[in-house]
């Protein structure tokens, strides 16, 4: 069985840190490398507005770090809240790491 997980990308690595450790993506690719098949990682560049459109789309959703915060007037916050608030009723699971939507 294969679970599909979305990364929601809320801000990019440090350029300073990039050259030794990648953005987000290339992090989580290497973090998760040993679940082989088991793990189908979809990424959405959140902080540009990139989002699934339905909670469905994965099975699981997990949230970068982030400089910014929920209370920040930034567009793709509230849409990234509204998905959170989707996942429940679509029977999917969220993990947040360091943007905490409340």
């Amino acid at each position: 069985m294969t679970i599909k997980m979305g990364i929601l990308q809320c801000d990019d690595v440090r350029l300073d840190l990039q050259a030794d450790h990648g953005n987000y993506p290339a992090m989580f690719t290497q973090l998760l490398r040993d679940a082989g098949d088991a793990v189908d990682l979809v990424f959405y560049r959140a902080l540009d507005g990139e989002l699934p459109q339905h909670a469905d789309e994965c099975d699981v959703y997990m949230t970068t770090g982030s400089r910014h915060s929920v209370n920040d007037d930034l567009p793709w916050i509230p849409r990234c809240w509204r998905l959170c608030a989707s996942c429940m009723p679509a029977k999917r699971s969220w993990w947040g790491s360091a943007l905490v939507i409340s």
